[in-house]
């Protein structure tokens, strides 16, 4: 799970005399809240806070995401060629990476 806030510092004048919009992203809920309690301190001045949003996976994230299955397809063609039942459903399986092989396409666009 990541998410991204973002959010207006005023104090970012090395790069922007008037301040700048900044983006942070967490990997988990105990960043979140640790983003949270720094962003949301009122001595910093910061404003326009926007709510947490999903970070879409990145091309290496989904590769691995399909890398991780490769072993169902081995195993289920070893089974296939010795004969024995199929260990997982080799359709659904196929549709769900298929899916992702899609969502890589789209993302390395």
């Amino acid at each position: 799970m990541r998410k991204q806030i973002t959010y207006f510092d005023p104090r970012v004048i090395e790069r922007n005399p008037v301040g700048e919009m900044m983006t942070i992203i967490a990997n988990n809920e105990e960043e979140m809240e640790a983003i949270e309690t720094s962003i949301r301190n009122p001595e910093r001045g910061i404003t326009d806070i926007s709510e947490w949003e999903d970070v879409p996976p990145t091309v290496d994230e989904l590769q691995a995401e399909l890398a991780e299955t490769d072993y169902k397809i081995i195993k289920s063609s070893e089974y296939q060629l010795a004969g024995l039942e199929m260990p997982y459903d080799i359709a659904a399986l196929h549709v769900a990476r298929e899916a992702l092989r899609e969502r890589i396409r789209d993302a390395g666009e």
